[in-house]
């Protein structure tokens, strides 16, 4: 009898493993585009950068993410009922632990990514330049109109790239700080950006030098 019990444990030991795998690779797998922004962000690959660029200038990318993530439990869940031949109320509620740790694993791995990794990321290769440096440069802060956090890396990359800012850093949940030789570009310039034709900007302040 006790032999019984440990396979039953066993097995259901197994089955929560399984719910818990699944949610991470179903939460994952459609952050391939952001994710591939961040590794060539931090490589210095533009091209790649780019590839990526147009689906996360797009405001509802991550709702779209978050929305393939839980269709794809849905799909298995379904499938994994099938099997066992539960697809109905009462094979949902015995199964209810299987379920709950795939839909909560994904729930809780997307908030993950959206509100600490992808944000952290933001203030990667912030620039090159000293705190003495930065006190010689015109600087500003930005209040930016991103839907949720993980837009910041795709904002700090574009503002990077022009020419005469020094320095570019992310506060949560949607403040940015740069830093700028006036002599190469001006604050107008900065503002012109196209990623702010989607995501708008208002500056907080400025003080210029």
């Amino acid at each position: 009898m006790e032999t019984k019990n440990n396979c039953c444990e066993s097995h259901v030991k197994k089955k929560d493993a399984n719910g818990l795998w699944e949610g991470i690779v179903y939460a994952i797998t459609p952050h391939s585009f952001c994710i591939l922004f961040v590794v060539f962000s931090a490589i210095g690959s533009a091209a790649g950068m780019a590839f990526a660029k147009d689906f996360l200038a797009n405001r509802n990318a991550f709702l779209i993410i978050f929305i393939i993530s839980i269709l794809f439990a849905v799909l298995s869940a379904l499938l994994y009922l099938k099997r066992k031949n539960s697809i109905s109320i009462e094979g949902v509620k015995n199964n209810w632990k299987y379920l709950s740790i795939l839909f909560g694993t994904i729930i809780a791995v997307n908030f993950f990514l959206f509100f600490y990794i992808f944000p952290a990321t933001a203030n990667m290769n912030s620039g090159n330049a000293s705190g003495e440096s930065l006190s010689n440069l015109s600087s500003l802060e930005m209040k930016v109109d991103i839907p949720c956090p993980g837009h910041a890396p795709l904002i700090t990359n574009e503002l990077r790239k022009v020419l005469g800012v020094s320095f570019v850093s992310y506060k949560n949940p949607d403040l940015f700080k740069v830093y700028y030789d006036q002599a190469v570009v001006s604050e107008q310039d900065i503002f012109s950006l196209d990623i702010f034709d989607n995501f708008k900007a208002e500056i907080l302040w400025s003080q210029k030098k």
